[in-house]
Parts: structure tokens; C-alpha cells; sequence
């Protein structure tokens, strides 16, 4: 299926959660008003109107449901495969996959939750270190509550040349404001009084902390705020996983209703998500240089 091809096809299967949507619409509306209509309410006991308003509301569903998932599927291969394998080595890439929530909760950087979704796995290499990252959308229920935890990405560092004490940082704004806090040390307070206001560290070794938390490194991290407002690390031996709340931003993804789908604006909206993952690449490998 060659370009051209695909497009055509995304446009027809928006055209069809378009419909979808339509017909969910009109079945809703004409129950109401099949309702509302004294002699539609007299007749409703037949069940020839439930049956036209759900028929119409079934067939919106089965649209939608059907192919949005079709859609999806085409989109990232269409615009996500092949950017990651221009950008990265050793490119290994499951849209439906992910982190599992034992291997989450052992990086010790997200609040409990009881609702977790995560998709597009990446395992690669970049700039000879390896990582591996996923999409989240962490949520925590009580009841008829839903309380969003954390959205955004985790990426997870691989550093075999380095061994560093486990070191918590935390942003201090209300996307950490609920951070774990099992495990984690104690908290440390650092020289510059604008990276205290600004972060939270957390160590059982105070020791490697410090020596990981050189001015140079700080000044780094200041940088990385400013681009990314809601962050969490975790040094942990030879690894180094971040955390990235970015509730706005959902990477690698498409809004399926945009009136217009224009290739040369998807390929830069998903190249601008790769170097985003470049950016912290380079942030954590500056780690080497200290």
C-alpha cells in the first residue's frame, strides 16, 4: 500500500467514526423526541421505536469502536515506524504495548493507583545508550471518583559503565505534590537555594547524591524544567528512569476529528515527539561528562 494509498484510507476510516459519532447523535435525539411525542410514547410498547433508536445507536458504536482501532494501527505505521527507526538504533516498536505494573511500581516514582493503561512500547539506542520508554495513563477510583495520577511518558536509561546510589528528584508542583514516599531516603537540600525551591531529592546516600547533583548537572536539570514543568527521576544503580507528567501532550497519537490530515504536519508533530526523547537523552547522558 503505497502513500497516497494509506492517506485514503485514513481520511475513509475518519469519515466512518465521523458517521459513527453522527448516528450515535440522531439515535439519541430520536428518542427523545419519540419520546417527548405523545402518540410515539403510545406506540413505544411495540418496540418497533427502541428498536430503530438502538439499531442506530449499535451501528454508531460498532463504527467507531471498529475503526478507530483499524485507524490507530494505520496511523503509527504510517507516521510513527518509520521516523523512530530514522532517529534511533536498534529500533524495537509495539503500539499496544507497554511497562507493566509491577515494573512501574519498581520505579518507585508514581503515586498507588488501581487504573492503569499503557501503550506505544520503544526500545531503542541512541547516542550508544540504550532505553526503553512507554505512554501512561495512571488513574486512581474510588467509588464514582476518578482522580488522574499521572499521563505522560517513562523512560528508562541504561548506563552499564556507571553504578549511582538510588537518588529520588522530584519537581515541586502539584503533578508530584502526592509522590511516593516509601523507600525513597531522606530528604536532601542541596547548595543553590533556587534548585531547592525548585526540586525535591531524596537519597538514603546523601554522599552520592551530592556528587551526582554537581553544579554543572543542577543547572541541566533547571533547563529540563522549563521544558517539561512536571517531572520525577530516579537514579537506581546502573539505570536512570524518568518520569515526564505531560497531561496536555499525548505522543505519537492523532485527534482522529481534525477536519484535515496533512502528512508533512504529522511528520513533524511525531519528529517533535522524538525530540523531545532526544532532549532528555542528552540531559541524562551529560551524566558521562561530569
Amino acid at each position: 500500500m503505497g502513500l497516497n494509498e494509506k492517506m485514503n484510507r485514513l481520511e475513509a476510516l475518519k469519515s466512518r467514526i465521523s458517521l459513527g459519532g453522527i448516528l450515535i447523535g440522531s439515535g439519541c435525539i430520536v428518542f427523545a423526541i419519540g419520546m417527548l411525542s405523545n402518540t410515539v410514547s403510545e406506540k413505544v410498547g411495540s418496540g418497533g421505536f427502541l428498536i430503530l433508536v438502538f439499531l442506530m445507536i449499535g451501528i454508531g458504536v460498532y463504527l467507531i469502536n471498529g475503526s478507530t482501532k483499524r485507524y490507530k494501527s494505520l496511523y503509527k505505521e504510517l507516521f510513527v515506524e518509520e521516523p523512530l527507526r530514522q532517529n534511533f538504533d536498534n529500533v524495537f516498536y509495539s503500539p499496544n504495548a507497554g511497562f507493566s505494573e509491577d515494573e512501574v511500581k519498581g520505579f518507585n516514582l508514581i503515586p498507588s493507583w488501581n487504573k492503569f493503561k499503557t501503550e506505544d512500547y520503544l526500545k531503542a539506542t541512541y547516542r550508544n545508550i540504550d532505553f526503553q520508554m512507554a505512554d501512561f495513563v495512571i488513574e486512581r477510583t474510588s467509588g464514582k471518583s476518578t482522580v488522574l495520577i499521572f499521563k505522560g511518558r517513562i523512560i528508562v536509561f541504561d548506563f552499564p559503565s556507571k553504578f549511582i546510589m538510588s537518588t529520588y528528584i522530584f519537581t515541586k508542583d502539584e503533578l508530584y505534590s502526592n509522590k511516593p514516599r516509601r523507600g525513597i531516603g531522606e530528604k536532601i537540600e542541596m547548595e543553590s537555594v533556587e534548585f531547592n525551591r525548585t526540586f525535591n531529592v531524596y537519597s538514603d546516600m546523601p554522599h552520592d547524591s551530592f556528587y551526582l547533583l554537581t553544579p554543572h548537572f543542577m543547572e541541566k536539570l533547571m533547563k529540563m524544567k522549563k521544558l517539561y514543568p512536571g517531572f520525577a527521576i530516579n537514579f537506581q544503580g546502573n539505570r536512570v528512569i524518568v518520569a515526564l507528567n505531560e497531561r496536555s501532550n499525548n505522543a505519537f497519537d492523532n485527534n482522529y476529528i481534525q477536519k484535515d490530515l496533512s502528512y508533512p504536519e504529522e511528520i513533524q508533530k511525531i519528529q517533535g515527539d522524538i525530540d523531545d526523547i532526544k532532549k532528555i537523552i542528552e540531559i541524562v547522558d551529560s551524566l558521562e561528562d561530569e
